[in-house]
């Protein structure tokens, strides 16, 4: 019976998590930040691919920026080439693979298959960890799914009476694959040693040669010794800590709030007012009735009990740096912290639904139902307003590639606005056979000032043909560059291009638009180009 509701849990784990993400992002094609790695991923040697992900030495930290994510890369444009459909089902699939090994894990440590199944929903749905797995194409779930198979493999060591050698050099392996798919994944070094220095310190003369290696292994000489070599962030000390934790209060006492910038939405948007008040609710119970001493639990489980709740404080405060080192307070840099967190968050659950069999089960338990509902549900819907918002943008974004590049001449200029988003319109060459790009046009992103008239006018005495982009946002109609372009006498808009993608989620949204008339439209993209300028 155990075995058939098991496997129950996981066939409805990797339905929930596959739908989830193959219809929020089935339409919306890669981010084009990471195309520069991509391009360079696809051109280089398996060996140097090796090399870089167990390279140790100078600079090894940022040696090659994500060498083992480049062989992955390398193998899925190898197998599927341009077709981004089947890239994404690849990355879709590996986000279920990780949320099924994070369930395992749990449902053995909690021995409870309901707690591991909603931790695993909960960490998988939320927000952050969607935007960061796949809207921006990044290596995140990947260095996941070894950082957790890293700790994974320690704890299971630790429970031994004797180490193994084959252990300790999985989680070696596993460790270095993790910070070598992605850059932030190095947290998992410090997971791996404050655990065992807070959970029983006398294992560190087990662990102390693994842990020398990965030490000495990711020891960034180049920071060390006064070589700027770290090119990941742009600098130091933003107000990240603010933004995630501190800003947009009134979701305190306000259940409907949302914010119109999906972005940049902060850590109490993500666990809601539902979130915000279990927690209250519960310590103010919990203080009235005693000091945390977890007595419901078993003692055959008290062991298990105790490393889960370290494991999760330890996780915490090594992924919590980040905040203060990210480029910029957007959300995804919280995607670090989803997993932990919601173990924590649901050991406190398990705590209350127990405390609540003394002061009155029936009501506790079904206010406790109706919050978590509206955690997951508040995810679920900033992950449909990032798909119908920034989702729509890069569809428009590509549609307008696709276009210029029907019309354009060979010797042309693509102008556009650089506060849209970094990179977005350089173009791939979708003919190539290495991830390259075109090099017979020039994208180029511009300020203000490079969109002036009397500049664009210059350029077509340059160039055989002048486009300039210029976008509009969905939710408050943001121009980008927010200029009239029509006022200039020599631009003509040539096209309108939105970011309707004609699938199940933009026909749904387009009918609840129609039906509750909502002041919401597509993004849209619009192209102008340059007639021919008289020479003075």
């Amino acid at each position: 019976m155990q075995k058939a509701k098991d496997a129950l849990l996981v066939f409805t784990l990797f339905i929930t998590i596959f739908s989830f993400y193959y219809f929020l992002s089935v339409s919306i094609p890669p981010f084009w930040e990471d195309h520069t790695f991509h391009n360079r991923f696809a051109n280089a040697e398996i060996s140097d691919l090796l090399k870089g992900t167990f390279h140790i030495g100078n600079n090894n930290l940022f040696y090659l920026d994500r060498p083992f994510f480049g062989m992955y890369f390398k193998i899925v444009f190898w197998l599927f080439k341009y077709n981004f459909f089947l890239h994404k089902i690849v990355k879709i699939a590996l986000i279920c693979l990780c949320a099924y090994v994070l369930y395992i894990f749990l449902r053995k440590m909690l021995k409870c298959s309901c707690y591991a199944f909603l931790i695993t929903i909960f960490s998988f749905l939320s927000y952050p960890f969607f935007s960061n797995s796949l809207q921006y194409d990044l290596p995140f779930t990947l260095a996941e799914l070894f950082k957790l198979l890293a700790i994974i493999i320690l704890i299971i060591d630790i429970k031994k009476k004797e180490t193994s050698f084959l252990r300790q050099t999985l989680i070696a392996l596993f460790a270095v694959l993790a910070f070598r798919t992605y850059i932030q994944a190095w947290s998992v070094v410090g997971i791996l040693i404050l655990f065992v220095m807070i959970y029983n310190w006398r294992l560190l003369k087990r662990y102390s040669v693994l842990f020398l290696i990965l030490i000495t292994y990711n020891i960034p000489f180049g920071l060390l010794t006064g070589v700027k070599t770290m090119k990941l962030y742009d600098g130091l000390g933003h107000a990240s800590i603010k933004d995630f934790f501190i800003t947009r209060i009134n979701v305190f006492y306000n259940p409907l709030s949302i914010s119109q910038n999906i972005y940049y939405v902060s850590f109490f948007d993500i666990l809601t007012f539902f979130g915000i008040w279990i927690i209250v609710s519960y310590m103010t119970i919990k203080t009235a009735h005693t000091i945390f001493t977890p007595k419901h639990f078993s003692k055959n489980n008290s062991q298990n009990y105790t490393m889960l709740v370290i494991l999760a404080f330890v996780w915490l405060i090594c992924e919590l740096p980040i905040l203060f080192i990210a480029p910029d307070p957007s959300i995804r840099y919280l995607s670090g912290i989803m997993i932990p967190f919601f173990i924590l968050f649901f050991i406190l659950v398990k705590d209350y639904v127990a405390i609540s069999q003394k002061i009155g089960r029936k009501y506790i338990i079904p206010i406790l139902i109706i919050a978590l509902i509206g955690i997951l549900a508040t995810n679920v819907f900033y992950a449909y307003l990032f798909r119908i918002t920034w989702g729509s943008t890069f569809i428009g974004i590509d549609k307008t590639n696709k276009y210029v590049e029907q019309i354009r001449s060979p010797n042309s200029y693509v102008l556009y606005f650089s506060g849209t988003v970094a990179r977005e319109m350089y173009s791939l060459d979708r003919t190539s056979l290495d991830y390259s790009f075109r090099n017979d046009v020039i994208y180029y992103k511009g300020g203000y000032a490079d969109f002036d008239e009397n500049n664009i006018n210059n350029l077509g005495k340059e160039y055989e043909e002048v486009y300039v982009i210029k976008r509009i946002s969905t939710f408050g109609k943001s121009a980008y560059p927010d200029i009239d372009l029509d006022s200039y006498e020599n631009l003509k808009l040539i096209a309108i291009i939105n970011g309707n993608a004609d699938d199940f989620i933009d026909m749904a949204t387009g009918t609840f638009t129609e039906l509750l008339k909502l002041p919401y439209t597509y993004g849209e993209i619009y192209v102008y180009k340059l007639q021919p300028v008289e020479n003075n």
